[in-house]
């Protein structure tokens, strides 16, 4: 028997026993969806440190940047604990 025939034999035995189908949806559906989220947080960023930089007294400088970093970062932990 050749390797073709036993993949083939193989991957109709396994198919057998799935209780859930493949997805037919393109993963490509996803790129707006990062376009959008990276231009949200671009637009929040470029605000933010203009202010910082234009108003903020020197020494309130780096709490301000401090507290820009992690929103986004918080997302990313949020995303990764419930949609593991």
């Amino acid at each position: 028997m050749s390797v073709a025939g036993v993949c083939g034999r193989l991957q109709l035995e396994l198919t057998d026993f799935m209780l859930v189908h493949a997805n037919t949806v393109s993963v490509l559906y996803q790129v707006p969806q990062y376009v959008l989220i990276t231009a949200a947080e671009i637009l929040f960023s470029i605000p933010g440190l203009s202010f910082a930089y234009s108003q903020v007294p020197r020494g309130e400088l780096r709490p301000i940047q401090r507290g820009m970093h992690p929103p986004p970062a918080y997302s990313s932990l949020l995303s990764v604990l419930f949609f593991k």
